[in-house]
């Protein structure tokens, strides 16, 4: 059973995404093998409440899925985020 936090965390990302969906890249996550909505960095911050500095020490331990733009622009999966990022020792899980 999934706690309330969790729960909290999963419906606040969900509408983070749809509303900025407008905004939102999609292109293909390699490490989830499908085509994925991307939040910049700033928007993953937000989601997440975690600093820039925590959010790439997880893109290094693979813990967050990222993807780097033809600009040099570092974009994070969604999916990475919902399904296995870890905030404030807690794993989120969708069920």
């Amino acid at each position: 059973m999934m706690s309330n936090t969790k729960k909290v965390f999963v419906r606040e990302l969900h509408e983070i995404i749809r509303v900025r969906r407008s905004r939102t890249l999609r292109m293909h996550c390699a490490d989830c093998m499908s085509d994925e909505d991307f939040l910049t960095l700033d928007e993953t911050v937000e989601c997440l409440r975690i600093g820039t500095r925590e959010i790439l020490r997880r893109v290094e331990a693979n813990d967050i899925h990222a993807a780097d733009t033809a600009n040099g622009r570092m974009l994070i999966c969604s999916k990475s985020l919902s399904g296995n990022a870890v905030s404030n020792g807690e794993k989120y899980e969708e069920h």
